[in-house]
């Protein structure tokens, strides 16, 4: 079905959000991809929320800020990216305490509905509409990009908010290149065909897909 269990962006270190996300460049379309996506995230309606506001980041930041203090290993890391990724963690860690018992102290209101409530409530669910049409609704078992890869167009604005990465075809086949050259490649790949399918179609096929699945779940 597409790729992202997709932790990036909640609640991990840049280090520990590189390393796992070149780790899916190189094993899109696996199993052994760490952003899989499968029909068991989306079996019935509670799954569905589950999946969308993934409120086991939490205990999941919590067990991997305990492993990383203790030495442990948390991902697919090397020697160098491990040791920069537990910095880093518990650097995070450190400053989220110290953010939440100051917060508590002088503004525990502003605490609450200016950051934990968007940060629960509304962040989730915002941070899959846009990853979701990435790889969801495409071949999750095929290597070819262009089977299990998603490239649509999009407004200026919401382009910008995802950096580009509605096309996304054209990020897998040139990682390296600037996000803000990712629309000129496109128009060129798409050639006589210049408009593409938009967001909403997209989204349609997010949708079909998650249905797909909540009928054979």
């Amino acid at each position: 079905m597409g790729v992202g269990n997709n932790r990036i962006g909640k609640l991990a270190s840049f280090t520990d959000t590189r390393v796992r996300h070149l780790h899916h460049h190189r094993h899109v379309g696996t199993p052994a991809d760490v952003f899989d996506r499968s029909c068991r995230d989306f079996t019935n309606r509670r799954a569905i929320l589950l999946h969308i506001f993934d409120p086991a980041r939490l205990p999941a930041f919590l067990h991997a800020t305990f492993m990383l203090a203790r030495g442990g290993c948390t991902g697919p890391f090397g020697a160098k990216s491990l040791a920069r990724a537990r910095t880093e963690h518990l650097a995070l860690a450190a400053l989220a305490v110290g953010l939440i018992v100051t917060g508590g102290i002088l503004a525990p209101r502003l605490l609450v509905f200016g950051w934990l409530v968007p940060a629960f409530l509304i962040a989730p669910p915002l941070h899959f509409l846009m990853t979701a049409p990435e790889h969801l609704g495409r071949d999750p078992t095929s290597r070819d990009l262009t089977e299990n890869t998603r490239s649509y167009r999009a407004p200026a604005l919401w382009s910008y908010l995802v950096n580009y990465d509605n096309y996304h075809l054209e990020h897998h086949r040139y990682p390296a290149l600037p996000f803000h050259r990712l629309p000129a490649l496109h128009a060129r790949r798409m050639g006589e065909h210049p408009g593409g399918s938009g967001y909403g179609a997209a989204l349609g096929e997010v949708a079909a897909a998650i249905a797909a699945c909540r009928r054979t779940g």
